[in-house]
């Protein structure tokens, strides 16, 4: 009888670790999912932008100019309506990652931060391009931005670093700052945890990990392992 009813749990064991397997893959196979379709949607709307409105306002600024009908003052709030436009197209979808690749875009983006913020930006990149697949790099590249976003706008730090450095069968990723850092229970508590809990699903999508170091007043370390998995 003994036995018997051991076996009956071992059996219920294996059948709820079994469905609890089903159920990770599935929420795994229904984030990836969803990633994907927001980036399909961010990559039309990136393209609208650029070949409607864009496309517009340079006709439009055309026109005017063989009208004689243009005016400095229009001159300045087309060409600023046109960067403006051209720069929510390239946050939207990053085309320098499909024209450049994955190594250039991330520089690109942290001469960009440096030169629209007060913060102090150095790096040590290795060069990671084709490393990995296409899906997974646009991954990466989402997470470095959200993690910069986060720190422009709630860090209150001088200084940001990014470092990376290529393995043999993976990728290491460093974001540090010095700002005031933040208590991760705290902020999961509130609608912060939004960004954080995308970065986790983010990375989960592509089989990597992410480490949250945030020691109280002694800014924060992102902590990024992503293997090596090109085909």
């Amino acid at each position: 009888i003994g036995g018997a009813a051991l076996i009956g749990l071992l059996a219920i064991l294996g059948y709820r670790l079994n469905k609890f397997r089903i159920d990770r893959n599935y929420q795994r196979q229904f984030s990836e999912a969803l990633l994907y379709t927001q980036e399909e949607e961010r990559k039309r709307i990136a393209r609208d932008l650029h070949d409607s409105i864009g496309q517009s306002l340079l006709l439009l600024k055309k026109e005017m100019s063989l009208n004689h009908s243009v005016t400095s003052s229009n001159e300045i709030m087309i060409a600023d309506t046109l960067e403006e436009v051209r720069s929510i197209s390239r946050n939207l979808h990053p085309i320098h990652l499909e024209k450049f690749g994955l190594t250039a875009t991330l520089i690109d983006t942290l001469e960009k931060v440096e030169k629209s913020s007060n913060l102090f930006v150095s790096k040590e990149i290795d060069e990671i391009d084709d490393l990995l697949k296409k899906e997974s790099e646009i991954q990466l590249f989402r997470i470095i931005q959200e993690a910069l976003n986060n720190i422009i706008k709630h860090a209150e730090a001088t200084a940001i670093k990014l470092s990376i450095q290529k393995n043999k069968n993976d990728i290491e990723v460093e974001i540090q700052d010095n700002g005031k850092g933040f208590n991760i229970k705290n902020v999961q508590q509130k609608s912060e945890s939004l960004g954080l809990r995308t970065m986790r699903e983010r990375i989960a999508t592509i089989g990597g990990s992410i480490e949250f170091k945030t020691p109280m007043e002694s800014g924060t370390a992102i902590n990024i392992n992503i293997p090596i998995k090109k085909y």
